[in-house]
């Protein structure tokens, strides 16, 4: 999902999605302040025609509805997600089910204005625009 993004430098990005503290961790990381629920990394490949969204939804319980303002970014009419979640967060392939957790692609249909997605809790996604 990750390694095969055509990533040339990354872009501002601004989540408004609500964060926790984590108190008492471990002795390397005791305390750690403001961490976003979901945790996004924007970026554009070498030509600026690609933009790429990575995002972690960390809730355990919460999807999280989104609106995607692409300043700037003129996309196409549809965009491509790419979504890595499982039933339980202990889920794992192994070498008898190799393929238990697999990401699942799915297309956006994008009209002008922002862009609205809900992000499963317990997930990772990658969203990719083109530009028009």
């Amino acid at each position: 999902m990750i390694a095969g993004a055509d990533i040339s430098r990354t872009v501002a990005v601004d989540s408004q999605a609500g964060s926790y503290s984590v108190h008492q961790g471990i002795a390397r990381l005791p305390e750690i302040p403001d961490v976003p629920y979901l945790d996004t990394v924007a970026t554009l490949d070498s030509t600026g025609n690609t933009l790429t969204l990575f995002c972690i939804n960390r809730s355990l319980t919460q999807d999280i509805p989104a609106r995607i303002e692409l300043k700037k970014f003129h996309p196409a009419h549809t965009a491509t997600a790419q979504v890595l979640q499982a039933k339980s967060l202990y889920e794992v392939n192994d070498e008898v089910n190799p393929h238990r957790v697999v990401p699942v692609d799915s297309t956006i249909q994008i009209s002008s204005g922002p862009v609205s997605y809900t992000f499963p809790h317990e997930s990772v996604t990658v969203l990719t625009f083109h530009r028009r």
